[in-house]
């Protein structure tokens, strides 16, 4: 399914098809096509390409930034987009490295958490007290 704001443009294993549009399927494989060459979606980077990219960000910056700011001292595991795709924010081949930053699992899921508008999870220390 297409991720665009007002698209109801999806495939599916059985048909192609425009979702409550009831169209026929020449006009539904139409529709797709002319979709595609308008979408505003933001095509993610995946594969190699974005491994690489990882690599060259964790070698010069390897500790998790929010970690950091709270004092604790966490390899960086995830790379994050500071604002989210979904907020309007760019994708590491269009950022020229300044929407980007290296995060730590936990970190990572609080930071999604809050982008989509959930509460974000206490998590309590080993020492059985929760973290600030």
């Amino acid at each position: 399914m297409c991720a665009c704001a007002n698209c109801v443009w999806t495939v599916t294993a059985t048909r192609l098809g425009c979702e409550g549009l009831g169209m026929s399927l020449d006009k539904t494989i139409a529709h797709g096509k002319e979709h595609r060459r308008g979408c505003t979606e933001t095509r993610r980077i995946t594969g190699r390409r974005l491994q690489r990219i990882r690599e060259r960000y964790f070698d010069s910056h390897p500790l998790c930034v929010e970690c950091e700011k709270a004092g604790r001292v966490r390899l960086a595991t995830e790379l994050d987009h500071i604002v989210a795709l979904v907020n309007g924010g760019l994708d590491f081949d269009q950022d020229k490295g300044k929407n980007r930053q290296g995060l730590c699992f936990d970190c990572h899921e609080d930071k999604t958490r809050s982008d989509l508008g959930q509460r974000v999870k206490k998590r309590v220390g080993a020492d059985g007290w929760p973290e600030s």
